[in-house]
């Protein structure tokens, strides 16, 4: 036995703290299987996190996760689309620019023709026409009130509270006896047993 391990053995708990905090990992290694050996729990348990403290941190790459979730089959790889379907997305995109291109000056021509007075009397028969609509809209309310109101009455009655009730009451108690039947299959016996 080197004097070193010696003095490991005899170290006291209120030297744990500066003894941990330097020297090389056999010199730590060393203190922890004393500790464990002369059965010292508080020293060897400071001892463990120090040498645990001295491993270095995984640092798992950025593409780890997304090759793992591929790997279980929880997340797809993109789609490689072919090159002939790259084209046609190309050309559409050139033809909708082109449009809009020989869409503006299109659109300035017509203006010249389109008074501000007419795009406001337009507006103002959209907003007449929707409203002319109102009472059509107001008739197929009154037959919505009419089957609330009678589904109501209905569930207002007596019969209907007393049934819904007794359900309830019924659903409650179905629910504690499925509970107490499933309880004993969900003991803790087994996780104990680890």
């Amino acid at each position: 036995m080197t004097p070193q391990d010696d003095r490991l053995q005899t170290v006291e708990p209120r030297e744990v703290g500066m003894l941990l905090s330097v020297g090389p990992p056999e010199d730590r290694l060393r203190h922890w299987l004393a500790a464990e050996g002369a059965d010292r729990g508080e020293e060897a348990e400071t001892a463990l996190a120090s040498l645990f403290a001295m491993l270095p941190i995984p640092q798992p790459s950025a593409a780890f996760a997304d090759r793992v979730l591929i790997n279980l089959g929880l997340e797809t790889r993109p789609a490689a689309y072919p090159w002939w379907s790259r084209a046609m997305i190309a050309v559409c995109l050139l033809l909708a620019g082109l449009t809009t291109a020989y869409a503006f000056p299109l659109i300035f021509s017509l203006a010249q023709f389109v008074a501000p007075g007419e795009v406001a009397g337009m507006v103002v028969q959209t907003f007449v026409g929707l409203a002319s609509q109102t009472d059509e809209l107001l008739a197929i309310w009154r037959v919505f009130a009419r089957v609330v109101n009678t589904a109501l009455l209905v569930a207002t009655s007596p019969q209907v509270v007393v049934a819904l009730l007794s359900l309830t009451v019924f659903s409650v108690f179905t629910l504690r006896g499925l509970n107490q039947l499933l309880s004993p299959s969900r003991s803790s016996e087994y996780v104990q047993a680890l």
